[in-house]
């Protein structure tokens, strides 16, 4: 069974219709796929980001392991 969908609408300017049509074609994609695929790319990203920076300031035991380690003590400096 398909998963639900929802619409999502926002409204752009024209130039930036254009553009996303222009690239979506360029890329063999429809406007829906490109879009969809750009949505994607950037909740990954973001997700990415933000568990990169929970990671460094809230490291696991196994990363404070690896980090804190007189071989690389050298780099704690500066």
């Amino acid at each position: 069974m398909p998963a639900a969908r929802e619409r999502l609408s926002i409204d752009v300017t024209p130039e930036e219709r254009r553009r996303v049509k222009a690239v979506a074609a360029l890329s063999g994609k429809s406007v829906r796929d490109f879009v969809l695929e750009s949505i994607r790319e950037k909740i990954a990203m973001e997700v990415e980001k933000r568990d990169l920076e929970a990671m460094m300031t809230h490291p696991c035991s196994a990363l404070e392991e690896l980090w804190n380690n007189d071989q690389d003590s050298i780099y704690d400096k500066g």
